[in-house]
């Protein structure tokens, strides 16, 4: 994670109802990520200094469950928006529905930038009741 040329995650965090301690830390906590994908999964291999977590992003828009933002596993699905952006739409709560027009979404949006060299991951959180897009950011990371 190349945290000088990223966005802080501090204000989505805070709007996903992270406290503003643990907010403050999270933001500053030194990411990696190995990213492997076949023709049916994206798979992310998350590691901070505190936890390590692999995501598996189907690429079929199949429900699947990943660790939530704010604990336990919530629902989420990944759809390609064009050859270069994968989506994916995460609840926020664990009973949420992404067929919910009110449920509150966390959306990733992750795309190949500076010749595949670096990641792009835009992160928006939804406002319950199809309000629109509350706090958002943009997270670099860079081939290692």
């Amino acid at each position: 994670m190349d945290l000088k040329a990223s966005d802080s995650l501090s204000p989505v965090l805070r709007e996903l109802g992270v406290p503003r301690v643990l907010a403050a830390i999270v933001t500053r906590l030194g990411v990696q990520q190995e990213i492997s994908q076949d023709d049916r999964a994206v798979t992310v291999n998350v590691k901070t200094s505190v936890s390590t977590e692999t995501l598996e992003l189907l690429l079929d828009g199949t429900e699947g469950l990943l660790p939530g933002i704010t604990g336990g596993r919530t629902l989420a699905s990944s759809t390609w928006l064009d050859d270069e952006h994968l989506e994916t739409r995460q609840c926020v709560s664990e009973d949420g529905r992404l067929d919910d027009p009110y449920a509150k979404l966390f959306i990733t949006t992750r795309s190949l930038f500076d010749g595949g060299e670096a990641l792009l991951e835009h992160c928006a959180v939804t406002l319950e009741g199809s309000k629109g897009v509350g706090a958002t950011a943009r997270r670099i990371l860079r081939r290692a």
